[in-house]
């Protein structure tokens, strides 16, 4: 299964679009006309990058230790 990126254009502005999932570029080409989109790519790969495991990004985003009031 391969995943295929989209975009499409309303007015003046190009937006992203749906994620295809299809066997193929022609199976996603013909999903993408369905639904008026436009391929833009397909994802080859997915680099993990350690530095953003869960717990160390956990980590950093805890927030103040010290209850806060807002009123």
């Amino acid at each position: 299964m391969k995943i295929f990126l989209t975009e499409y254009q309303e007015e003046d502005k190009i937006y992203a679009g749906l994620n295809i999932f299809a066997e193929s570029f022609e199976e996603a080409e013909y999903i993408a006309d369905m639904h008026g989109l436009i391929i833009v790519g397909e994802i080859t790969e997915i680099i993990y990058e350690p530095e953003f495991a869960k717990d160390d990004y956990l980590a950093t985003i805890k927030g103040p230790t010290q209850p806060r009031v807002l009123h």
